[in-house]
């Protein structure tokens, strides 16, 4: 709901004639670990892992900075912690599956 909220946004600002990029996200990084373990407590399945070490071109952090995107679009995350974000996928996709 926040990435669709950000667009419209975005979408008004076009037609304003302007043009930029902007970082949408939270500004708070969430690990590929702790996404895991979200969805497994929030489905209640287990989640089959094969732990891999890090690819040499990963950055050991990277969160995005929403400042710009808050600053000229008027956009704040709403609804962008992980439990909502894997709770919604999970919710559609048991609806749609």
């Amino acid at each position: 709901m926040d990435l669709a909220a950000a667009h419209l946004n975005a979408v008004e600002y076009l037609r304003d004639g302007a043009s930029a990029a902007f970082n949408l996200g939270a500004g708070e990084g969430t690990s590929l670990r702790q996404l895991v373990d979200t969805v497994i407590r929030l489905s209640g399945r287990p989640l089959p892992v094969l732990p891999q070490p890090r690819r040499a071109s990963d950055p050991p952090i990277l969160v995005a900075d929403p400042e710009k995107a808050n600053r000229v679009l008027g956009w704040r995350p709403k609804l962008s912690s992980i439990d909502q974000i894997v709770g919604d996928a999970l919710n559609w996709h048991l609806k749609c599956f």
